[in-house]
């Protein structure tokens, strides 16, 4: 059952401060930075903020640090009515567009792990959560498939048919949308060639309702960029001492 609105903006707000307990001053100043930037519109500002960044390495702490939890408090402040749709879609347009520099300018795939396919499921609409760790896993070495947002189930297993990936990470923010999730895992395990595909979920709704990617059959839920890579590498080194590539 989707919690009600009160119950999940303090939820948000909860997760957030958690999220970013972690972190240490110069990622704590960048993010004031660049939400303040993103709330006002401002792409150079963002662009600048990101260009501050040195190396491949900063990528995955700016993500948790910085671009997750501004997305956080973007969707909070719209949650609450103090910006508007057309506010917030600019927000996530000018996060997409950040990225796309990041990518360019830090992400050199090395093809040293195995193949992904990251996806947000049927029916959701956000899609920067899964394009976050699609850019992290194709950083860290894997060779990945992003889809987006709103893959109809159909088409993802046709293409997990095709690709047989090693892995599938799957994000779904909205809490009507863990079901989607569910069918997927379920169509999955009873397509005998891509059965043992290890299945990740992550995004706010799994963050909201713990335990949940448990009853829906996942392998592992990861809370941040950060878990996601972790979750992929345990896994694949587990398949290599297993010989199972």
């Amino acid at each position: 059952m989707e919690p009600n609105t009160q119950h999940r903006d303090l939820s948000i707000l909860e997760l957030e401060a958690n999220r970013t307990a972690g972190d240490n001053g110069y990622w704590h100043l960048l993010r004031e930075r660049f939400l303040s930037a993103l709330l006002a519109g401002r792409l150079q500002e963002c662009l600048a903020v990101s260009s501050e960044l040195t190396s491949a390495a900063q990528l995955i702490p700016y993500y948790r640090y910085v671009i997750q939890p501004a997305l956080y408090s973007v969707g909070e402040a719209w949650s609450l009515g103090k910006i508007s749709i057309a506010q917030e879609h600019l927000a996530s347009s000018i996060v997409g567009r950040v990225m796309t520099s990041l990518h360019v300018t830090f992400i050199r795939p090395s093809r040293t792990m195995g193949r992904a396919v990251v996806s947000a499921v049927t029916n959701e609409h956000h899609e920067l959560g899964a394009w976050i760790v699609s850019d992290m896993l194709e950083s860290d070495g894997w060779d990945v498939r992003y889809l987006g947002a709103n893959t109809p189930v159909a088409d993802l297993l046709s293409l997990l048919k095709r690709f047989r990936p090693h892995l599938l990470a799957l994000s779904i923010t909205m809490p009507d949308n863990v079901e989607q999730a569910r069918r997927i895992i379920a169509e999955l395990h009873m397509e005998q060639s891509i059965a043992d595909t290890s299945v990740i979920v992550g995004g706010i709704a799994m963050n909201l309702m713990p335990g949940i990617w448990q009853e829906i059959k996942a392998d592992g839920y990861a809370g941040d960029v950060e878990g996601a890579v972790e979750f992929a590498r345990q896994m694949w080194n587990a398949l290599s001492a297993n010989k199972r590539l």
